[in-house]
């Protein structure tokens, strides 16, 4: 089983982020993956969680400032995770 983490930024896309988000998040259940989740508030939360994450895929569920964000975390903690990007911005 994947363990997966979302960063989500509820205001992407025009605050159709968390909206957006409910409806793509079964299909990464259905397909057998484990996912938390988090909402970002602010600027730099993102990276923030990002770097205190212990999945195996973290997803960046977002627009582009979303998936800066969540990149920078990563390389940030410098762990070997898979950066998903959720298009949602």
């Amino acid at each position: 089983m994947v363990r997966a983490y979302a960063i989500v930024n509820p205001t992407a896309g025009g605050n159709r982020g968390m909206r957006l988000w409910r409806r793509i998040r079964p299909i990464f259940q259905e397909a057998g993956w484990d996912v938390t989740e988090s909402l970002s508030q602010k600027r730099g939360d993102a990276i923030e969680m990002a770097a205190a994450s212990s999945a195996d895929v973290v997803l960046a569920a977002g627009g582009d400032g979303t998936a800066h964000e969540v990149a920078n975390g990563l390389l940030r903690s410098h762990r070997r995770a898979t950066l998903g990007v959720v298009p949602i911005g």
